[in-house]
């Protein structure tokens, strides 16, 4: 129960951009994320965050090529560990983006 009570309010926390202290600017919007859940959930985040990248300084970051529902499940499977699925998801590029990260 409780495991489903927190994944519950991060998942809220994500879906409405509370207490976000970054947004990803993506092909077909922006959406608004936590980095000390990325980073402690992503290899990838913690080095672009943590390290000497302009990201770790900056409160927008850029994914050219990625789109808001790949990067909405992307995000929620970091903050939760499940997945998702959407019908308007493109498994391709979810699988594309999975990989770039």
């Amino acid at each position: 129960a409780f495991h489903v009570r927190r994944s519950n309010r991060v998942k809220e926390c994500l879906a409405k951009g509370n207490f976000s202290d970054v947004t990803f600017i993506l092909d077909d919007g922006a959406i608004s994320a936590h980095k000390p859940l990325l980073i402690s959930s992503c290899d990838w985040m913690a080095a672009m965050f943590g390290g000497p990248f302009v990201e770790s300084s900056t409160q927008e970051v850029v994914l050219p090529y990625t789109s808001k529902s790949c990067m909405r499940a992307v995000l929620e499977y970091l903050y939760t560990g499940q997945f998702y699925s959407s019908s308007d998801l493109d498994y391709m590029k979810l699988i594309i983006l999975a990989n770039r990260l």
